[in-house]
């Protein structure tokens, strides 16, 4: 799976360096990107949906059990085998980290892609952060381990 969020991760870091590339002076975030002298290859740093720890990669996600707001229907749906799963749901929506393993199959929908400024050993530099959901996760029967340490 996190081979393929990969993907996901490496072309929304070539959009955003080709939108930098491409720029119109009328973006909302010429002023920005212009202040912090960032040009397509350098002065910005990108925080994709897979995130390193010590030695572990994971994906950061934002997992929603039911929907932000009526008008929204965002809200993730937690599968093992073909069975709804509210105990994993629950567990997912009480604990900020809690980590799931297993043969996880999940559908991701990129929410928007968060800009700001940072600074990064002195230098100024601009910092694109994904935000990404899970619409779905779909679960192998009898594969899933949880756990809530932080790794």
């Amino acid at each position: 799976i996190i081979e393929h969020v990969r993907l996901v991760d490496e072309r929304i870091k070539y959009l955003i360096s080709n939108y930098i590339k491409n720029m119109d002076m009328t973006s909302p975030i010429s002023n920005l990107l212009t202040k912090n002298k960032v040009t397509y290859t350098q002065n910005w740093t990108y925080t994709g949906i897979i995130n390193k720890s010590k030695d572990a990669e994971y994906i950061n996600f934002r997992y929603f059990k039911d929907p932000i707001k009526e008008k929204f229907k965002i809200g993730t749906n937690v599968y093992c085998g073909d069975v709804y799963s509210k105990e994993v749901a629950d567990l997912l929506s009480k604990d900020t980290f809690c980590y799931i393993h297993g043969n996880i199959y999940p559908i991701i929908k990129v929410c928007y892609v968060l800009v700001n400024e940072r600074m990064i050993n002195g230098v100024p530099m601009v910092n694109f952060t994904c935000k990404a959901y899970f619409v779905d996760i779909n679960i192998s029967s009898n594969s899933l381990r949880s756990s809530t340490e932080r790794l």
